[in-house]
């Protein structure tokens, strides 16, 4: 290999790498998920609000990333871009906002009930947090199922209590 191909490579690689965004508290493209129940769930997000329907947002497709095992933690289905973050997302950029209604859908559905697709997605459907990035920030930007004491003012549908 050409060494001027080599230098190159290694130049490109690292302004790549140097151009992720530091995750701070004004920068966040990761939202923790806990599932703090005996059972196993997946997890999806949406940001089509008011657009309530229910789909599975393709989460059977990669349960690596979807699925959220018996109390355990998730740190890959909710994340964005490496380049994006959910400040970013919410206030938009350039005039462009990803979230034009300020609310982020976040799906949790029961694992077993999905995986049998023997009846309409609604039915495995456990709870939809309607999220604002108030929110979030509220919530260190960690969510559980089910909601934990802090969560009890995000919107949620149906209303847990």
């Amino acid at each position: 290999m050409n060494p001027y191909h080599l230098i190159f490579i290694l130049l490109t690689s690292c302004v790549c790498i140097s151009c992720r965004p530091v995750e701070d508290e004004n920068n966040h493209n990761n939202i923790t998920f806990y599932n703090g129940t005996g059972t196993a769930l997946y997890i999806a997000q949406d940001t089509k609000y008011p657009d309530t329907t229910i789909t599975d947002l393709g989460v059977l497709n990669q349960p690596k990333i979807y699925k959220v095992e018996a109390y355990s933690f998730n740190y890959e289905a909710l994340s964005l871009h490496p380049h994006d973050t959910y400040e970013m997302t919410f206030k938009g950029y350039k005039g462009n906002k990803i979230i034009p209604s300020d609310t982020l859908m976040v799906f949790v559905f029961d694992a077993e009930k999905l995986e049998k697709r023997d009846s309409h997605v609604k039915y495995s459907l456990l709870v939809r947090y309607d999220l604002s990035l108030k929110d979030l920030q509220k919530n260190n930007w960690t969510l559980t199922y089910p909601p934990t004491e802090s969560m009890k003012t995000i919107k949620m549908w149906p209303k847990i209590r």
